[in-house]
């Protein structure tokens, strides 16, 4: 039996031997156990949503900073957001910028909201405990996400049932063990790759690879919707890197102009989504 915490919560006194922190990057278990997330762990992001009009494309424009903002329609709204992959811009401004540009006069349906993604950044965000006597963390609150793609839902509902399991067994400590061998690796090399790729360039050209080179398309959208491990995403990127280069080659030939029709698979990808932001 471990030590007895007391918590107040909505004016209610409670007796608790673990105190699980499923309560967000900014998760106040973690700040009373571990400190708060480092500023380097995390990268800024806001979103909007605003009235919706027929033909709204998809669009996605890199910014001056590393980063980049993004617009898709949902059937009832148009979603804009920004995302820095560092601390230290202003999203707001870039927002108002892209929406004066793009989307001049739109009703905003509600104020802009803000949000951290952690990262697994650098080797001491790998060795960190995420439990210890009474106690333990999941989820954003364990800084779990993937930095490349932004998915933490995954890692959310992984680490919490990696936990129970630990738990059940009567040896919560076993937890460290198991969210490193299950997905620790992945997300730490995950933010290794996304700061490679995090220049100006390197983003306009990943964005435009997508959109322009069908096989690249393909072997993204299946990282998307299955995770496989990266190693067998390069391994993938590999095989299928002649099919790419001929598709960006006749892409620059034809004067590296997007055709229009190659934003069906984006918007039927929209379609399928259904974003939260609280």
């Amino acid at each position: 039996m471990g030590p007895t915490y007391r918590l107040w919560a909505g004016g209610e006194r409670i007796f608790a031997d673990f105190v699980v922190g499923a309560d967000g990057v900014r998760s106040v278990v973690r700040r009373f156990f571990l400190g708060p997330l480092p500023k380097r762990r995390s990268l800024p992001a806001i979103c909007r949503f605003y009235e919706k009009r027929p033909g709204d494309p998809i669009m996605i424009r890199v910014t001056p900073f590393p980063g980049y903002v993004w617009a898709f329609g949902r059937p009832d709204c148009l979603v804009v957001g920004v995302g820095a992959m560092e601390h230290g811009h202003s999203l707001g401004p870039e927002l108002d910028r892209f929406m004066a540009e793009f989307f001049p006069g739109r009703k905003p349906l509600g104020p802009a909201t803000g949000a951290l993604l952690p990262r697994m950044y650098g080797a001491g965000a790998y060795r960190e405990r995420r439990t210890g006597s009474g106690w333990a963390l999941v989820g954003d609150a364990a800084g779990f996400c993937d930095t490349l793609t932004g998915e933490g839902i995954l890692y959310a509902a992984w680490s919490a049932d990696l936990l129970a399991e630990a738990y059940l067994a009567g040896n919560p400590a076993a937890y460290d063990r198991a969210w490193r061998r299950a997905f620790g690796a992945h997300l730490a090399l995950g933010a290794r790759m996304a700061r490679v790729f995090s220049s100006h360039r390197n983003i306009d050209r990943f964005f435009t690879a997508i959109t322009a080179c069908p096989s690249f398309r393909k072997v993204l959208m299946d990282f998307v919707w299955n995770l496989p491990s990266y190693p067998r995403l390069a391994l993938q990127l590999i095989a299928t890197a002649p099919r790419t280069l001929m598709e960006w080659r006749r892409f620059v030939k034809a004067g590296g102009r997007i055709d229009p029709s190659a934003l069906g698979a984006f918007e039927a990808f929209a379609d399928r989504l259904t974003l939260h932001w609280d």
